[in-house]
């Protein structure tokens, strides 16, 4: 089954699309990637997977979602799909191997009900990136933070180094953004 229409209409969002370009602006800043193995966790339809790809030729990306039809869509309507650069898997991101991984993503912590249990799973000295929002009004976000001060607070003593904190204000939430090495 593909993605509904309001997934779909929201996978494209305003709000969606900058909050990926700016991840992808900032972890270039933080984090020189060649030849790297970057896995989405929680990747929704894999847009964010297509987008790195696109900015960085050589690296390898892997989009795990709990929902196959992620895994679907984006082998099926990405047009750029190249199994060996960028993958869907169905999996829980919980029970996901990321020892083999260079760079974590998760921009959906807000969706996360143990933040903090999924974070020990990362092997120690991976880069991680992270975003989460204020946005509380849909019943799927059980883990919004209400500042960015609150977003390193739940998040930072997972890390031996901060290389980045931000967040970018939208009309109806704000979303937080933090980079660094998984302690």
């Amino acid at each position: 089954m593909a993605p509904t229409y309001n997934e779909f209409r929201d996978m494209f969002s305003r709000g969606q699309l900058i909050s990926k370009f700016w991840l992808v602006e900032e972890l270039m800043k933080a984090h020189r990637l060649f030849d790297e193995k970057i896995v989405i966790a929680g990747s929704w339809f894999g847009v964010l997977g297509y987008l790195l790809r696109t900015k960085f030729v050589d690296v390898q990306v892997t989009c795990v979602d709990i929902d196959p039809r992620c895994e679907v869509f984006l082998s099926k309507l990405v047009p750029e799909y190249q199994p060996n650069r960028v993958k869907g898997v169905t999996a829980d991101l919980y029970d996901f191997d990321y020892s083999d991984q260079d760079v974590i993503i998760n921009t959906s912590c807000e969706h996360l009900t143990n933040l903090s249990g999924w974070l020990e799973k990362i092997p120690s000295g991976k880069t991680v990136v992270l975003q989460s929002s204020n946005y509380e009004k849909l019943e799927e976000h059980q883990n919004c933070v209400k500042s960015l001060q609150e977003f390193i607070q739940q998040t930072g003593s997972h890390f031996s180094e901060i290389k980045y904190t931000g967040e970018w204000g939208f009309t109806m939430y704000t979303r937080y953004m933090l980079i660094g090495k998984k302690k």
